[in-house]
């Protein structure tokens, strides 16, 4: 990926079992990804990035009261702004590598992780 901005809109962004998103950008790269609805990674899922990009150009702007979530095992690499739903980090194994904003609720629960990296 080349250096610049990048806005993707989408209903959602839904990772089942397993299932991985890479993101491929360099380190001036930045992403905001507009959602209508919620960001959900399930069980193992992940997003990762490729070449250089850093979580923190790496923008999941969520624009519903839906909640959002990091379940078990699940691995997500970015900043999530919610800022009229939930933000939650839950079970074991989960971890969110980068920030998570929220006007009403962060939830982090049963061994689940924010790693501000």
């Amino acid at each position: 990926g080349t250096s610049g901005l990048y806005v993707v809109e989408s209903k959602k962004i839904e990772l089942d079992r397993g299932k991985v998103l890479t993101i491929v950008g360099g380190p001036d790269s930045t992403f905001v990804f507009n959602l209508d609805e919620k960001i959900k990674l399930k069980e193992g899922s992940a997003i990762e990035l490729v070449g250089g990009v850093s979580p923190e150009n790496v923008i999941f702007n969520v624009l519903s009261d839906k909640d959002s979530s990091v379940e078990s095992g699940a691995v997500m690499r970015g900043t999530i702004i919610a800022l009229e739903g939930k933000v939650k980090v839950k079970d074991a194994g989960s971890t969110l590598i980068g920030t998570a904003i929220s006007g009403n609720e962060i939830v982090i629960e049963k061994a689940g992780v924010l790693d501000g990296r």
